[in-house]
């Protein structure tokens, strides 16, 4: 994959130079032949995280990698972890981090109430609501003021009137396993079984699974906004959709791809999500209602890799027909193609082993730079 670092040293690029190489065991091959690898950014630009395949995720600050270099960017210089080595205990095809970007900023929830008491164990403590507004739970040490209505029973569970549940869920009467905030840095990762982790790179614990597809992760992204919606790409053709802000819960199934779904990326205003995968087709993807918006057709390849400009106004699409193609995304307009392979070879040729597959391509933070991977040497 390709990736620019949001760092403030971005004028830096034309006078490229090499900063660090990051090093790690060979995992498993994919189409092609090519070993797997994969590799994230954090949002503030204040740690990288790879993996090759194997069953590890190393995990290190970006001042650490490159503060010798001076080319730290403020953000970055602020990472307040260590290093960090996390074993997934499977192989891992595909990894994000994301965060919500903000303070947390999350309401407590503080309501009174009428309920029936589901159950006590182990600290745990349940409750419905008798008007059918929700659930909820805790097992901490709140302050839940339990009582119970004398004469009143249910055949499933005594009834009970429930105090201040201040803290434990949020508006909506939804109560929230887990409250993440501007300090909470999250890890996902992608395995080869087609389960996700979850991970706080904070602490380095792990949080919870997210089990639905059926093949193996071949991409995950995190929207851009501070809402933590996470999506997956999958070898079964799907991209699923995860609400990390209501502890992990899938939202949407996107189907419509013909083969494997290898790359998504978000508009920057988290409006529109573009798809790439086993296909000559870009999918885009109104986010709001998760409807398709488009298919854009120019490539005649398999199209792997997608990123939106910073600004949203322009979106590349990388594929192994040796070109980048750049698109408008409100107008569906294709502007421009960038090519690897000069004279521009038949459509044939571009469709086959033509050696000269472009397989990433990333914006750099101004908007101003593309950086494209390729087979061509």
């Amino acid at each position: 994959m390709a990736a620019v670092c949001p760092s403030e040293s971005v004028g830096l690029l034309p006078r490229a130079q090499l900063l660090c190489e990051l090093h790690g065991t060979l995992g498993r091959r994919s189409k092609g032949g090519e070993h797997r690898r994969t590799l994230g950014l954090a949002p503030d630009g204040s740690c990288v995280a790879w993996a090759t395949g194997r069953t590890t995720v190393r995990i290190v600050p970006w001042k650490q990698l490159c503060g010798a270099q001076g080319l730290v960017s403020s953000l970055a210089s602020s990472s307040l972890f260590p290093e960090r080595l996390i074993d997934c205990g499977e192989p891992v095809l595909s990894l994000a981090l994301g965060s919500r970007g903000t303070p947390s900023g999350r309401k407590a929830w503080t309501r009174q109430n009428t309920g029936i008491c589901c159950g006590k164990e182990d600290g745990w403590v349940a409750a419905k609501s008798l008007g059918g507004q929700g659930c909820w739970a805790t097992r901490e040490k709140w302050d839940i003021g339990l009582s119970r209505e004398a004469g009143e029973s249910q055949k499933n569970g005594d009834v009970w009137t429930s105090g201040s549940l201040s803290g434990v869920g949020e508006p909506g009467n939804r109560w929230r396993r887990f409250r993440f905030g501007g300090d909470n840095l999250l890890l996902a990762t992608g395995l080869a079984s087609g389960r996700l982790q979850i991970w706080d790179v904070g602490t380095g614990q792990f949080l919870l699974y997210l089990m639905d597809h059926s093949a193996a992760i071949l991409h995950l992204t995190f929207s851009p906004d501070d809402l933590l919606t996470l999506v997956s790409a999958s070898q079964d053709r799907t991209l699923r959709v995860w609400d990390m802000g209501d502890d992990g819960n899938m939202v949407k199934v996107l189907k419509g791809h013909p083969g494997w779904v290898r790359c998504s990326a978000f508009s920057p205003d988290s409006s529109l999500l573009c798809s790439v995968g086993n296909g000559k087709s870009a999918f885009l993807w109104t986010v709001k209602s998760w409807h398709l918006k488009a298919k854009l057709d120019a490539h005649h390849h398999d199209v792997v890799s997608c990123d939106f400009s910073p600004d949203g106004a322009i979106l590349a699409t990388a594929s192994f027909d040796s070109t980048v193609c750049l698109w408008e995304p409100h107008s569906v307009t294709l502007l421009n193609k960038l090519r690897h392979l000069l004279p521009p070879p038949s459509p044939i040729f571009a469709g086959g082993a033509n050696d000269h597959w472009v397989k990433a391509v990333a914006f750099s933070p101004d908007g101003m730079h593309l950086a494209t991977l390729a087979d061509d040497r």
